[in-house]
């Protein structure tokens, strides 16, 4: 599969910072507290940063929507693609309740799928179940989801 196809695909990535952050990238952080957010971190009397969690690594989040009714190995396939391709550290799947698209068909109640989705993703520890979507009014959104998940 190529990088291409994954890419137009319904991903959605996030990176949060947790380390290796580009020049610059010191100060406040709603995640890191005073690690990380502006500034220029400190630099000893050779010009050495003095940062002590350069040892850590970028978490790279991604989601990966749908209806999911039900999932299957197409599904699981592009899910592990986009893993390795997007270099994600984990990627939530995020069951849509009522999608637009699909109101004349008949679809599995959101339970039923939500418990199908966390079978079929339990064998990759990359993998998260999110239930983000169920837990608000719609419409959805996945912008509204993106920040959601940020935050």
């Amino acid at each position: 599969m190529s990088e291409t196809n994954v890419a137009a695909s319904t991903f959605a990535t996030l990176s949060i910072n947790s380390a290796k952050q580009s020049p610059g990238a010191w100060g406040k952080s709603p995640l890191f507290g005073d690690c990380f957010g502006g500034g220029t971190p400190p630099r000893n009397d050779i010009g050495e940063s003095l940062r002590y969690t350069t040892c850590m690594t970028r978490a790279r989040i991604g989601l990966f929507g749908g209806t999911f009714d039900p999932p299957h190995l197409g599904h699981l396939i592009l899910a592990s693609e986009a893993c390795e391709q997007l270099e994600l550290t984990r990627l939530l799947w995020v069951l849509t309740p009522e999608p637009p698209h699909k109101l004349e068909k008949s679809i599995t109640s959101a339970q039923h799928r939500l418990a199908m989705v966390k079978l079929a993703t339990s064998g990759d520890t990359r993998f998260e179940v999110s239930s983000i979507e169920l837990e608000r009014p719609g419409p959805h959104y996945t912008l509204d989801t993106v920040n959601l998940v940020a935050d």
